[in-house]
């Protein structure tokens, strides 16, 4: 998909503000873009009918930017799961999103913290110590959704198994 050829970027504009990331790997997903806006939402919309299908406001990222999205779709039962994996500034929780093709409804799975040994991961600057560079940076999920790639501010990469498919939805 040519995402330069994509029109409702100015109309979608107005509701993920300026600086959203964009999901620019959608091509498994017919035509569906995500974006992540400034405030910690993630917006699923339909290129093809230039229609915003759902939005999910996650809480932990209230006021935060989404910094990456990662997606890998998979065959699940009779229909197809896209996973979402959503990485925002100044966090280290790591939150899995998914929908099926058939819904376009987004549901939050999981989240995953980076750094356990923080004590107080909502608000970064009461520990003591802290720096940045330990926060995770980019994620990228496997085809299969078997394992998240995380790479941190200080260039470390860590590689996390995701947890089985049971009933996500």
């Amino acid at each position: 998909m040519d995402l330069d050829g994509v029109t409702a970027i100015g109309k979608m504009n107005q509701v993920c503000l300026s600086g959203g990331i964009i999901e620019k790997s959608s091509v498994g997903i017919q035509q569906k873009l995500i974006l992540g806006d400034n405030f910690g939402s993630v917006h699923l919309f339909d290129v093809s009918r230039k229609l915003a299908l759902d939005k999910l406001a996650i809480p932990r990222y209230q006021g935060r930017r989404i910094l990456n999205i990662s997606t890998a779709t998979i065959e699940w039962i009779d229909t197809r799961l896209t996973y979402i994996a959503v990485i925002a500034r100044g966090s280290p929780v790591i939150s899995i999103i998914a929908f099926k093709q058939n819904e376009n409804k987004l549901y939050h799975l999981n989240s995953i913290n980076m750094c356990p040994e923080l004590e107080n991961t909502d608000e970064l600057e009461k520990n003591e110590g802290q720096t940045y560079r330990m926060l995770p940076s980019e994620g990228k999920l496997s085809q299969d959704c078997e394992f998240l790639q995380v790479t941190n501010f200080d260039g470390c990469v860590v590689l996390v198994k995701m947890p089985p498919i049971i009933d996500p939805l």
